[in-house]
């Protein structure tokens, strides 16, 4: 139940945030979620899914994001820690360098459990 109530309240926050950019731009946004914990990543796509402006894109590690750049998301979602399925993977903070090289327009929001 604790879980549950401090997930609510996380995603509340990037509710908050993502609105505050929709707001601006008053457009349909295409929002990029990376995680490597697939149920967190599911519970963060089904929450952002309910608002039909939203064009959700998952992803399990940043280097699959990093492939879809080309899609040019306005906000991109990412947790810091993203060796937990593979060692040798690039974590969040590289992972923001590299999309704010090739989308320096994308709006990036490090999270972390």
């Amino acid at each position: 139940m604790k879980t549950q109530i401090a997930n609510q309240n996380y995603l509340s926050i990037y509710e908050d945030k993502i609105e505050h950019l929709d707001d601006r731009r008053g457009l349909d946004l295409t929002i990029f979620l990376v995680d490597d914990n697939k149920v967190y990543l599911k519970l963060l796509e089904q929450e952002l899914s309910k608002n039909p402006k939203y064009r959700i894109y998952s992803f399990l590690s940043g280097e699959e994001c990093l492939e879809k750049l080309y899609l040019s998301p306005d906000i991109a979602i990412v947790d810091y820690h993203l060796d937990e399925r593979n060692d040798h993977a690039a974590n969040g903070d590289v992972i923001l360098e590299k999309i704010k090289a090739i989308c320096n327009h994308t709006e990036v929001i490090i999270i972390s459990g």
